[in-house]
């Protein structure tokens, strides 16, 4: 099913939980992926079980046989370094490369984004950037989208999951959020206080210390915020503790 993200951007979930490849390897028609007009994102986790001496797909969009790489990422022999793809009017199989290998039996969070506007194709590796390379005159295409496969190339072994296909560029911001969103931390290790922007002092807080997750020996805070003013004086975002 095509989720709406806003009015008139679409994404899709073509699997969510962890599924072993290559058994589930998948092969999703043109028609079944959210429209694309002119720039696009692919989001997954990935665990890769063995490097091969050959080529490893992760997924393509196209056909060999028609120089069509759009999109695409492939393993490298060896050393698994994932290879960002896709084709341009001047080079059927642009790419551009990772500089350091994956691991074998640990999880990525990996991200390919193109966009004709931004005339840019970039890779992201646990909600960090680690290629990019300009581009021009993308071609896109109509052909399936094949997932753990394609031609004659090693399949995919592993496991993959949560994977998703954008008709939008992600921004950095929301490939970070999307890679801490799938961290797996228990329900139990984390309090969402709010989500929504909340205007302040309007709706200053207090949450009581038996409201929070029990602490140990360390703790993290995440949010966002848009200051309005600066001050003479110390302004404070928040504070666990009393000053006398």
């Amino acid at each position: 099913m095509i989720k709406k993200l806003t009015q008139i951007v679409d994404y899709l979930e073509i699997f969510s939980g962890p599924i072993h490849f290559p058994t589930n390897k998948k092969t999703i028609q043109h028609d079944e992926l959210p429209s694309v007009t002119n720039e696009l994102s692919v989001t997954l986790q990935l665990n890769l079980k063995e490097h091969d001496t050959y080529w490893i797909n992760i997924f393509h969009k196209g056909e060999d046989a028609k120089k069509a790489r759009t999109p695409a990422i492939w393993l490298s022999p060896k050393d698994s370094k994932p290879h960002l793809y896709c084709s341009l009017k001047s080079s059927w199989s642009y790419y551009i490369s990772a500089k350091n290998n994956l691991e074998l039996n640990k999880w990525y969070h990996i991200t390919y984004t193109l966009s004709e506007p931004q005339k840019r194709m970039e890779l992201y590796v646990n909600g960090k950037l680690v290629g990019s390379a300009g581009t021009n005159d993308i071609e896109f295409n109509e052909f399936p989208l094949k997932i753990g496969h394609s031609d004659s190339y090693k399949d995919f072994q592993g496991q993959m999951s949560n994977f998703r296909y954008y008709n939008i560029r992600l921004s950095a911001d929301e490939i970070f959020k999307d890679y801490i969103l799938y961290q797996e931390i228990s329900p139990n290790d984390y309090i969402e206080i709010f989500s929504e922007p909340t205007y302040f002092p309007t709706n200053k807080k207090t949450i009581q210390h038996n409201e929070l997750p029990s602490v140990t020996n360390e703790l993290s805070v995440t949010f966002q915020l848009n200051l309005e003013k600066h001050d003479p004086n110390w302004i404070t975002i928040f504070i666990k503790g009393i000053i006398n």
